[in-house]
């Protein structure tokens, strides 16, 4: 399975959101920034994009990244050993 960087910026509040943490959760993504992810995966960026776009409007902004093995954190939220 492919580790994926899932970035996002949001137009509403947090709260109006549920939908979203509740797929990141049942996906097992490690919040590792405000607005950073990362999920392993057997989908494609592509893949995780449409999925996640379901539940976004139009004003919100979502990037999905497949990561290599050369990466570094610096005070991340969570540690990202999902990796």
């Amino acid at each position: 399975m492919a580790l994926f960087l899932i970035t996002h910026e949001l137009a509403r509040p947090r709260e109006e959101y549920a939908a979203l943490w509740k797929r990141l959760s049942a996906d097992q993504a490690v919040q590792v920034l405000a607005s950073s992810w990362l999920v392993r995966s057997p989908r494609s960026a592509v893949q995780l994009l449409q999925d996640l776009s379901d539940l976004l409007d139009e004003h919100d902004r979502l990037m999905v990244v497949e990561l290599s093995q050369a990466y570094a954190w610096r005070n991340p939220i969570a540690d990202p050993a999902i990796a």
